[in-house]
């Protein structure tokens, strides 16, 4: 799946990220937000 991820941290960025099949969004936030 394709999804628009937007971080305001900083500078701020928006970008298309491939997130595999299945994943949870509890374990896509801990990949992302560290």
């Amino acid at each position: 799946m394709r999804i628009l991820y937007i971080n305001n941290s900083g500078g701020g960025y928006a970008d298309y990220i491939d997130v595999s099949e299945g994943k949870t969004v509890e374990q896509f936030f801990k990949e992302q937000m560290p």
